[in-house]
């Protein structure tokens, strides 16, 4: 499994699950987002390794 790190500010890490789960969504990119709170960040797990470079440059 493939995964995007992002890093937010603390606080706000269910906003940004939130986010990147839409705009993985816009561009057919299906996965499910994990957020730790220590440090603030937040995760989506994407199926295959195309689908994660399809949402990387899609999200950007």
């Amino acid at each position: 499994m493939n995964q995007i790190l992002l890093y937010c500010r603390q606080g706000f890490e269910k906003e940004c699950a939130g986010e990147i789960q839409d705009k993985a969504t816009e561009v057919e990119v299906y996965g499910f987002p994990r957020v730790e709170k220590t440090p603030a960040t937040c995760c989506l797990s994407v199926t295959s390794k195309a689908m994660q470079k399809s949402c990387f440059r899609s999200c950007h």
